[in-house]
């Protein structure tokens, strides 16, 4: 039977609590009741699965007989007048009361004839096998979860540009609107993502959970191998959108076609499948990147849009001042810090943009001028460092301005190590 969970703390009940609990058979009846969980489980709702000896039961409202041996005449007492307080309306205390005063191992009371809940008399009848943290959907919150979430229209550019994408909750909203959609469809494939692009390559960028250098060969064994996605919210924010739709304009209204990007695509573009790359404006080398950051960071980039006044702060301008940002999420992560204290305390934070790379210069050595030869009216629109080429490690890429990146998805993780514990 189910029970409605507290919180994120669910799993804790104790023996007291659970002494007059009421269950459901319901799904929706024991959702209900559940109350939303804060900071990570903020959106988040819990339920208990648990196993429970009915036993002798009290059943009212409706149902004739009694369970077990229907001749027993103190059985089938329960349809007399004297028990006509424990029908549907009888709180759950006053059903637990009367039935262990009684000799009744649980109670079975009917609302309307449909919904059931279940009041055991002892705490040692339940046993909560399973604690459930779940996102409550409906088409509407998680995005339009069918066929139509990677949904593609054939329209004009124009016409494309003025809209939020097809699958957003608020694609057909045409008031102001600032808001994150946690997604549920989505998730898995931004977990593969992730794995995909993970690439165990050593920079001197990387730190340990310590905040110092990992020394080469990782002999502590310091290095993440992976990321344990936690939670994925998808932003909607109409006016960054429009923003960001005013400036892949400019760049292809100006470019008309880019040149491909390098030697090879994006890893994550081309980690995506057909139906997901025909929402980019490929022929100005739009695609998805990773940015690492902290969940507060996070939130804040999702909120307000990149601050390049920050740039450089964390690690410094190789390739010129702007918004650096990766291919493969094991660089990503090499930016990512955790929250010192409070809900995201342990957790990681990374950002999935759409980016508008436009015309591209490509580095394969250190310039910290770059930035001087792209933005608006310069020659390039955005510089790719290829240090992937040059030593075998990554791809960064740098975009001059905050207008050209779009912080679709905010995702926070955990790191995962080579001895498979979370740090």
């Amino acid at each position: 039977l189910l029970h409605d969970g507290f919180g994120s703390a669910a799993a804790a009940q104790t023996k007291a609590e659970l002494e007059r609990l009421e269950f459901f058979e319901d799904t929706a009846r024991a959702d209900a009741d559940a109350a939303s969980g804060q900071g990570l489980y903020d959106g988040c709702y819990s339920m208990l699965l648990c196993r429970v000896v009915l036993g002798r039961q009290w059943l009212s409202g409706g149902y004739d007989g009694c369970g077990g041996d229907t001749n027993d005449d103190e059985s089938t007492a329960c349809d007399s007048e004297d028990v006509s307080d424990l029908e549907a309306g009888s709180t759950t205390d006053e059903v637990h009361d009367q039935i262990c005063q009684r000799g009744f191992d649980s109670a079975v009371i009917t609302s309307d004839g449909v919904l059931r809940r279940f009041v055991p008399c002892r705490w040692s009848q339940v046993y909560p096998e399973y604690a459930i943290v779940y996102e409550r959907c409906t088409p509407r919150h998680i995005g339009i979860e069918h066929s139509s979430f990677w949904r593609y229209s054939q329209v004009c550019m124009s016409e494309r540009l003025r809209r939020a994408p097809p699958y957003w909750a608020n694609c057909q909203n045409q008031e102001p609107f600032a808001e994150m959609h946690p997604v549920l469809k989505f998730k898995p494939r931004i977990q593969q993502l992730m794995e995909m692009t993970w690439k165990a390559k050593y920079t001197r960028d990387r730190r340990a959970s310590n905040g110092k250098r990992i020394p080469r060969g990782d002999p502590n064994g310091d290095m993440p191998c992976s990321a344990r996605v936690l939670k994925v919210m998808r932003v909607e924010n109409s006016a960054m959108w429009t923003s960001y739709t005013v400036a892949v304009k400019r760049i292809r209204d100006r470019r008309a076609v880019c040149e491909p990007l390098g030697r090879h695509p994006a890893y994550t573009t081309d980690g995506l499948d057909d139906r997901a790359r025909r929402r980019l404006v490929t022929d100005i080398n739009e695609t998805y990147l990773w940015h690492g950051s902290s969940p507060q960071a996070v939130i804040s980039i999702a909120e307000e849009g990149f601050r390049l006044d920050l740039s450089g702060k964390h690690r410094g301008n190789m390739f010129g001042r702007g918004a650096y940002l990766a291919e493969c999420a094991s660089k990503a992560d090499e930016y990512a810090t955790d929250d010192p204290e409070g809900h995201y305390q342990g957790c990681f934070a990374m950002l999935l943009c759409r980016v508008a790379l436009g015309k591209v210069q490509t580095l394969r050595s250190a310039d910290y001028e770059a930035h001087e030869r792209t933005g608006p009216e310069k020659e390039f629109d955005s510089t790719v460092g290829d240090r992937e080429e040059a030593v075998g490690t990554f791809r960064e890429f740098v975009v001059p301005t905050r207008e050209q990146i779009y912080p679709e998805y905010a995702i926070i993780y955990e790191r995962v190590y080579r001895s498979a514990r979370i740090r």
